[in-house]
C-alpha cells in the first residue's frame, strides 16, 4: 500500500513526505531552454509551505478562497501547498497570454470574491492594469508571492478533515458564467489514490508533466499524485512544449521518466512536428504509463504515434486511456492498454444509439475504451431527455456516483442541484450528470460525444455561447442571436466553425466580416477558426422557442445544406505539410534593419498561416491575421532562433500592429549583446547566496578580465 493511502488530507501527506523522505527531490522545473533545472526537496517544500501558511493564517484567511495566478514554476507549487497548510481554499487560475484575454480571469475573480490574490511578481502589474480597466472594479489585494512569508514557528496545523474544501477547480473557457468546482480533501485523497493504483506508480516512479498547473489533469495528475505516491516529477511550461515539443521527449529521456501524458492534442502535436525529425539520442523506453484523456482519444493519432515513435523506444502497451472531468476531481475511468482497448463497432448501429460489434465487411467505427470505472464508483448510462436508465449497450449520458465527485459549484446551489444531485426513480444515490455521451461494453466505458454544445479545443473547454456573445459585442454588423459556434473534426482534431447571419443594415463586404471575426477569436480566446460562413437571413437553425440548434447547424454545414452567402476557409489548414519548426537565421550583423526583420516576420507568419508575405501589411495587427495561442508560441520560437534572442512574447503581442512588432524586435535584436550580459550577471547574482566570501570575490573579479562584458 502506498503510504499516502493512510493520510486524510494533503497537509498530512506533505508532513509525512518531509519526515520520511526529507532530502529527496519532490519537484523539478525545467527552464524554457530545457537546460536549467530548479529543484526542491520534500523538506524544503514543507518549510516553504509552512512559512506561506503562517502568513495566510496571520491575516485571518484560513477557510477562505485564495486565487493563485502564477507563471509556470515552483513558486506556484509553494503557494498551493501554503494554502492547504493554512487551511484555506486554493483557487488556481490561468493567466491568458494574450493581452485582451483577462476578462475570463476577472469573471472568475468576481465569482470567488476574494480578499487576497497571490500572484507571480511579473503578473501583478499586468493583472492590476486589467482590474483598473474593468467596468466594475474588483476589491481585493494583489500580493506578490515574493513578499509572502512568516517564520515557520508562527504556523499552526489547521483543524481540517476530509470534508473540508481543499480547492476550487474553475472550468476553463467560460467568460460569462465561470463555475468553480468544490473539491474537498477527501475527494482529492480518494481520486489520487485510485489514480496511483490504476497507473501502477510507486516511490520508484519518475514523472514529467508539461500540463498547466491550473488544469485538473496538470494539477492533480501531474503535481498532487506524485506527492501522494512519493516520487519526483519534472515540470515544464506548456508554452515550452508547444513551441518545441521535442523538449517533452528530452525530459522523459533525460530523467528516465516512467509516467507522463496529456490530451490527444499533445500526442498529435508531437506527431505533426517531430515525425520527420532526427530524434538523435531520444530514448522513450522508460515510459511505462502514457495517459491520454481530457478530450476525445483518436485512433489515428494513437496508431501514428506508436508507429512513429516506436523507433525511439515507445511501446503501445504504455498507453493509459482514461476519462474524467473537473466535477469528479479528475479521473472516472482508466486502465493500461490491453487487447480490448480498441474495438470496432457497426457505424449504422451507433448512429441509432446502440453499440453493436462490427462483423467483417461492415461499415465500422473504431473506438478506444476509456477503461474500467474506478473502484468505489458507479457509472450509469441514462437517456438525457427522459432521465431513465438506458438498456445495456445503448448510448446515453454518462452519470457518475462516488467519493471523487465534488460537492457542487461555488455559490451556485441551484445549478449544483441539477448537475451534482441527479437521481433515478429506483436508485437511492445521487449522481453527477457529465453531459458526455457514452456506453458500457464488457465493463469498459466508451465515450462517443457530448450531449451539450461544449467545445473542447486542445484539451481546454470553450462554451459556444461565450464565443457568440463576444463576437456580437465586438462586431455590430453580425445579427445578434442568429449565429452559432460549433466544432468539426478535421486533420484528427476538433476545429472551430463560425456561422452567422449579417445584420440587414450591414454594408460591409464579406471579407471585412471575416477579418473582424478572425481578430476577435484570436484576441479574446486565442483560437483560430477552420471556417467562417455568412448565412442567409433566418436560416440559422433554431428551436420553436428561439434557441440556437448548434448541432443541426453543424450537420447542415457538413452536408452543404446551410444557406450560405459567403464562406471563408483558413488557408493554414490547406497546407499539405506542417510548417517547419525552425526559422532561418539572419546573417550575423552588428545591426539589423527594420526591413530585414520585417521581411523575416512576414515570411514566418506567412508560412504559419498559409499566406503570401506580400499580402501582410505593417498596419495589420497580430489578431487580425488570426494568430492563435498555438501559432503565437510557434512564431516566438521561430523569431528567437532566427534572431538568436530571448523574446518576451507578451510584450510583442502588446505592441499591436506588425509594424510596431517589427520595431520592438529591431530594438531587442540590436541590443542582444547587452541582454546576454544582463542574463549572465543575473545568473551570477542568483548563485552568490550559495557561495563563500572568497568565492564571491573570485567570481565578481571575472568582470575585470572581460568575461562578463564579453
Amino acid at each position: 500500500m502506498l503510504c499516502g493511502a493512510t493520510s486524510r488530507t494533503i497537509t498530512q501527506i506533505l508532513l509525512r513526505r518531509s519526515s520520511e523522505q526529507p532530502e529527496e527531490i519532490a519537484y523539478r522545473f525545467l527552464s524554457d531552454d530545457g537546460v536549467k533545472c530548479e529543484e526542491i526537496t520534500y523538506r524544503e517544500l514543507h518549510q516553504s509551505a509552512r512559512r506561506v501558511g503562517a502568513w495566510i493564517q496571520s491575516r485571518g484567511l484560513s477557510g477562505r478562497p485564495i486565487p493563485l495566478i502564477f507563471y509556470p514554476g515552483l513558486d506556484f507549487i509553494k503557494a498551493f501547498y501554503g494554502c492547504v497548510c493554512a487551511g484555506s481554499i486554493a483557487v488556481p487560475l490561468s493567466l491568458p497570454s494574450l493581452p485582451e484575454g483577462a476578462g475570463r480571469i476577472l469573471t472568475a475573480l468576481a465569482d470567488v470574491s476574494p480578499s487576497v490574490v497571490l500572484v507571480s511578481d511579473g503578473v501583478k502589474e499586468r493583472l492590476h492594469r486589467a482590474v483598473t480597466k474593468a467596468s466594475e472594479p474588483l476589491a481585493f489585494d494583489l500580493v506578490s508571492f515574493a513578499t509572502v512569508g512568516e517564520p515557520e514557528s508562527n504556523w499552526r496545523e489547521p483543524d481540517i478533515g476530509p470534508d473540508d474544501l481543499a480547492l476550487l477547480q474553475y472550468t476553463s473557457g467560460s467568460t460569462s458564467a465561470p463555475k468553480g468546482v468544490e473539491i474537498s480533501h477527501g475527494n482529492l485523497m480518494r481520486n489520487v489514490g485510485l489514480l496511483a493504483a490504476a497507473s501502477g506508480v510507486n516511490s520508484q516512479s519518475v514523472g514529467v508533466s508539461w500540463l498547466p498547473s491550473f488544469h485538473d489533469m496538470g494539477l492533480i495528475g501531474g503535481i498532487l499524485m506524485p506527492l501522494y505516491a512519493g516520487f519526483p516529477v519534472t515540470l515544464m511550461s506548456p508554452a515550452s512544449f508547444i513551441r518545441r515539443p521535442i523538449r517533452w521527449f528530452e525530459a522523459i529521456s533525460r530523467f528516465r521518466a516512467t509516467i507522463s501524458g496529456g490530451p490527444n492534442f499533445g500526442y498529435e502535436h508531437c506527431l505533426r512536428e517531430l515525425a520527420a525529425q532526427d530524434l538523435g539520442s531520444i530514448d522513450l523506453s522508460s515510459w511505462r504509463t502514457a495517459y491520454t484523456g481530457a478530450e476525445p482519444i483518436r485512433t489515428e493519432t494513437i496508431a501514428g504515434f506508436c508507429a512513429t515513435f516506436g523507433r525511439v523506444g515507445f511501446r503501445k502497451e504504455a498507453l493509459f486511456p482514461c476519462y474524467g472531468l473537473a466535477e469528479a476531481t479528475l479521473m472516472v475511468s482508466g486502465q493500461q492498454w490491453s487487447d480490448g482497448s480498441e474495438r470496432r463497432f457497426a457505424r449504422s448501429a451507433l448512429e441509432r444509439g446502440c453499440a453493436l460489434e462490427a462483423s467483417p465487411g461492415d461499415d465500422c467505427t473504431t473506438l478506444i475504451s476509456s477503461g474500467s470505472v474506478l473502484e468505489g464508483h458507479r457509472v450509469l448510462i441514462v437517456d438525457p431527455v427522459t432521465t431513465s436508465a438506458c438498456e445495456a449497450g445503448s448510448v446515453g449520458e454518462i452519470w457518475v456516483h462516488g467519493p471523487s465527485v465534488g460537492r457542487g459549484y461555488w455559490n451556485r446551489p441551484s445549478e449544483s442541484g441539477g448537475v451534482f444531485r441527479a437521481r433515478l426513480p429506483d436508485v437511492d444515490q445521487e449522481f453527477l450528470r457529465t453531459g458526455d455521451l457514452g456506453f458500457l461494453w464488457h465493463d469498459q466505458l466508451f465515450v462517443v460525444g457530448r450531449e451539450k454544445d461544449l467545445l473542447i479545443m486542445r484539451g481546454a473547454n470553450f462554451y459556444p455561447q461565450d464565443i457568440e456573445r463576444a463576437l456580437e459585442a465586438a462586431i455590430p454588423t453580425l445579427r445578434a442571436g442568429f449565429g452559432a459556434a460549433f466544432a468539426i473534426e478535421e486533420a484528427r482534431e476538433e476545429r472551430l466553425v463560425i456561422a452567422y447571419e449579417p445584420d440587414k443594415s450591414s454594408k460591409r463586404s464579406p471579407e471585412a466580416e471575416f477579418e473582424a471575426i478572425v481578430a476577435v477569436l484570436a484576441r479574446e480566446f486565442g483560437l483560430q477558426a477552420a471556417a467562417i460562413v455568412l448565412v442567409k437571413r433566418n436560416r440559422i437553425p433554431k428551436t420553436t422557442s428561439g434557441k440556437i440548434r448548434r448541432q443541426q447547424c453543424r450537420l447542415d454545414f457538413l452536408s452543404g445544406r446551410l444557406a450560405t452567402i459567403a464562406e471563408w476557409r483558413n488557408p493554414a489548414n490547406r497546407r499539405e505539410t506542417a510548417p517547419s519548426t525552425d526559422g532561418e537565421e539572419l546573417q550575423s550583423s552588428d545591426a539589423f534593419s527594420a526591413e530585414e526583420i520585417g521581411a523575416l516576420v512576414k515570411a514566418q507568419i506567412g508560412e504559419l498561416l498559409g499566406l503570401k508575405p506580400d499580402t501582410i501589411s505593417d498596419s495589420h495587427s497580430i489578431f487580425e491575421l488570426g494568430i492563435d495561442s498555438l501559432l503565437a508560441a510557434q512564431l516566438q520560437n521561430r523569431i528567437e532562433r532566427s534572431l538568436r534572442i530571448r523574446l518576451d512574447m507578451v510584450s510583442v503581442l502588446d505592441a499591436g500592429t506588425i509594424g510596431e512588432i517589427v520595431l520592438s524586435l529591431v530594438d531587442q535584436a540590436n541590443n542582444k549583446t547587452r541582454q546576454q550580459s544582463d542574463d549572465l550577471i543575473g545568473d551570477i547574482f542568483e548563485r552568490v547566496s550559495r557561495l563563500s566570501d572568497d568565492e564571491v570575490v573570485r567570481l565578481l573579479s571575472l568582470e575585470e578580465d572581460g568575461a562578463v562584458r564579453g
